[in-house]
């Protein structure tokens, strides 16, 4: 898979798309455990996909707090805040990109979004 067209139609093809935006943007509901779930959000650009899953507000922590409970729990994603939203960011290239290397970095995103949710939320915020 390499093309931006076979990437999202992958995903239309597998996933449960809930949203796609006017940029391209998809959205999905991803389950992870305990009746839990995270909210993915996926862009498909020119040789990059931008994987991203929000798991708490600027109300819920301070910037410091959020590294703490990263560093806790050892995640090792970047973190970005838009607006009051912090976000877990993953890049990759989608040159050669393939279906199992979407799926894992799906679990990977969303489990670590969700620890880190659990962990200063104590909520499912999805």
């Amino acid at each position: 898979m390499a093309t931006k067209i076979e990437i999202v139609n992958f995903l239309k093809s597998n996933y449960r798309i809930t949203e796609e935006n006017i940029n391209g943007t998809l959205t999905l509901d991803f389950p992870t455990e305990r009746g839990r779930s995270q909210r993915i959000l996926m862009f498909v650009g020119d040789g990059l996909a931008l994987i991203g899953s929000s798991f708490a507000t600027t109300e819920d922590a301070t910037p410091t707090q959020v590294f703490d409970a990263m560093d806790k729990l050892g995640t090792f994603f970047g973190v970005t805040r838009s607006g009051d939203v912090y976000t877990i960011r993953h890049v990759m290239p989608t040159s050669d990109l393939d279906p199992s290397e979407i799926e894992f970095a799906f679990g990977l995103v969303s489990r670590a979004a969700d620890e880190l949710e659990q962990l200063i939320t104590g909520r499912d915020l999805m």
